[in-house]
């Protein structure tokens, strides 16, 4: 869930449409019994050149967004696209056209409420990125302003979010006017509407002019939250840190840390913001003796600048450990990972967590393999505001050499009960679904597959084809969860003459 046409789609050709009928879910255990059909486009069933899809994002009527990367031979590049369940096929969105070798990139970088879409895209004869705007129903972008180019007219100014206004953020380096001297990153606002990049302000400045700053979030009242460089008075720079832009403000007002400064790095970090303006992230806590405790999952409330500390996994709040938030819902519930069990000259294993709003303490979120010790063992990605957690978690599949620890798509419902979206599906499908990217509060995830008809279910070949999906899984009976029609819809992009390159 995120709070992050007018031509004929050119190179997204085709949707393999698998309608997954009648699901249930009772007593911990699923019975598939699904009708799967799947078309074959071209010659092939399969599109075997495309790789690396993404998703950014969904909204409530289940639109999605993402990136498609494909190449044949040199390259062709990547298409962003927009797609909404039940419509016969994605829109590949446009890019500001082809470089003189074909190839053509753009990237979606952020979807709002109404499907509009913010992200950048390649310049047609020169080799830099703009930023750009895909107007809801929209394939054909808007440029958006920077703020200046180098003497090659280069330059940098991705939007990294936009709310539901239509208000986008991100940063874009500044250059003196002549283009020869990069002033360095500057937070910018896009209006909606309009397209003028407008500086948000600095913490400050090194003696040569020279400063960075970022926005990373807006929520739908226009508070921003971001990162910002920070200098002492003699213009050195000390550290970057978690700032906010509260609505008419001309800068940015710095957010506190669980403990003292350290300089020389990144003290504090934002990941989501919700409709309140709550901001949650992380932040290095350094106690009074200068020892440094690790990373703490922290959010700020809108009202000041003071963080609250999220409770650990195994460990006192004065202990070295570490953990980081990543999603909050409109009921104050946040999700993130949390270190446990430290191994001496081993390491600790990365788990999924979700802090309770009241306690702020933590519970362990359920992974598919106990006996992965060290390492991220699984990750929650996104939660909805009736608690549905979408993430994935990794499994070790012997014989496989080349990908002996492999990720599986999994929802962790509200009571912490973990479904494998894996269990959902017919297991002779050919889908392997390995990633849930994000979820909406109806229900629709949206996430990335392995799938190629000619290859055995479960098998993921080296250089494997990530593909694209969206099922939705409605609200929990009392005595156990019915999953109605579960729709996969995957996207085969066949480039036909084509030249080419958060929440609130």
């Amino acid at each position: 869930m995120d709070g992050r046409e007018s031509a004929t789609p050119r190179c997204i050709a085709g949707v393999l449409s698998l309608v997954l009928l009648h699901q249930s879910l009772t007593a911990g255990s699923a019975r598939a019994t699904t009708t799967l059909h799947v078309p074959v486009y071209g010659a092939s069933p399969v599109d075997v050149f495309a790789r690396n899809a993404s998703v950014i994002g969904i909204t409530e009527d289940a639109t999605v967004a993402g990136n498609i990367w494909r190449n044949a031979g040199f390259g062709i590049g990547t298409t962003p696209f927009r797609f909404r369940v039940g419509d016969p096929e994605p829109q590949a969105l446009e890019g500001l056209g082809a470089g003189g070798d074909g190839t053509n990139f753009a990237g979606a970088l952020a979807i709002n409420a109404s499907g509009t879409i913010v992200g950048q895209a390649q310049h047609a004869t020169i080799a830099t990125y703009l930023p750009v705007r895909w107007d809801a129903a929209e394939t054909a972008p808007t440029p958006l302003g920077h703020l200046g180019t180098d003497a090659n007219g280069q330059t940098t100014a991705p939007p990294l979010a936009i709310n539901a206004r239509g208000t986008a953020v991100g940063y874009a380096t500044a250059w003196s006017a002549d283009g020869t001297t990069n002033l360095g990153s500057r937070a910018v606002r896009w209006d909606a509407g309009g397209t003028a990049a407008t500086p948000l302000g600095q913490l400050g400045y090194a003696a040569d002019g020279s400063s960075g700053a970022s926005a990373w979030l807006i929520n739908d009242t226009g508070i921003i939250a971001g990162v910002a460089d920070k200098y002492d008075a003699s213009g050195r720079r000390v550290g970057q840190t978690a700032v906010r832009w509260d609505v008419g403000a001309n800068g940015p007002t710095e957010l506190g840390l669980p403990g003292a400064w350290v300089t020389g790095r990144l003290v504090s970090n934002v990941e989501a913001i919700d409709a309140a303006g709550t901001i949650v992230g992380s932040a290095v806590k350094i106690d009074d003796q200068g020892r440094d405790l690790g990373t703490r999952a922290v959010f700020w409330p809108a009202t000041t600048t003071t963080p609250i500390e999220l409770g650990l996994l195994n460990a006192g709040s004065n202990e070295i450990s570490s953990a980081a938030a990543y999603g909050i819902n409109a009921n104050g519930t946040i999700i993130g990972t949390a270190q446990k069990d430290w191994i001496a000259g081993v390491g600790a294993r990365g788990v999924a967590v979700r802090w309770d709003p009241v306690s702020l303490q933590p519970t362990e979120l359920p992974s598919l393999d106990q006996t992965l010790l060290i390492g991220e063992i699984n990750r929650a990605s996104d939660i909805n505001d009736s608690g549905l957690i979408v993430g994935y978690s990794y499994v070790r599949v012997p014989g496989s050499l080349h990908l002996p620890f492999q990720p599986r798509a999994v929802c962790w419902l509200a009571d912490g009960t973990l479904v494998n979206l894996n269990d959902l599906i017919d297991p002779d499908s050919g889908w392997l679904l390995m990633t849930a990217d994000a979820i909406n509060n109806n229900g629709w995830i949206a996430g990335t597959a392995y799938y190629d008809p000619r290859l055995p279910g479960g098998f993921v070949p080296p250089g494997y084809a990530n593909r694209l999906y969206v099922l939705q899984i409605p609200e929990p009976a009392t005595t156990g969860t019915t999953f109605g029609a579960i729709a996969l819809l995957i996207r085969l992009p066949l480039f036909t003459g084509v030249r080419q390159r958060r929440r609130g």
